[in-house]
């Protein structure tokens, strides 16, 4: 059975810059149910990708037909708090274009579009009221199931 709830966040509104105090929630609360993470960098984002090389014991892999790194491996105390503290470029905005979160090699969370897209896999109810809790106003979500 399918049950994803989707969440987009209209980056075109609002305020100047983005608040991402949703991003940093639902990462946190994702980050310790989760055992492996995936992150997705553009091949043109070199300082992105060496702070992720010296940052992180996460084996670095071409995902060239996508012209983009990947990152991935198992999820650490030190990689969660690297995540929830240096996630941000000097514009304020998520540095990483992608991340998916899996427990047990199945796909829970996935943050994409720097943070703009976000979908969860088979939330349960009370994560979809925490999930809605923590969107910005210019957030829009779908449940489908």
């Amino acid at each position: 059975m399918h049950n994803h709830f989707y969440m987009y966040i209209d980056f075109t509104e609002g305020a100047e810059k983005q608040d991402y105090t949703y991003w940093l929630e639902l990462m946190a609360y994702y980050l310790k149910r989760a055992d492996s993470i995936d992150i997705h960098i553009w091949h043109g984002e070199v300082d992105v990708i060496r702070e992720l090389e010296a940052n992180t014991a996460l084996p670095k892999r071409d995902l060239a037909p996508l012209m983009m790194k990947g990152f991935g491996g198992a999820i650490t105390p030190e990689l969660i708090h690297f995540i929830l503290n240096e996630s941000f470029n000097s514009s304020g905005a998520i540095k990483w274009f992608s991340i998916f979160l899996k427990r047990g090699g199945e796909l829970l969370f996935e943050s994409g579009h720097n943070g703009a897209e976000l979908i969860a896999q088979q939330p349960t109810a009370k994560e979809i009221e925490m999930m809605k809790s923590v969107l910005p106003s210019n957030a829009t979500y779908q449940h489908f199931i």
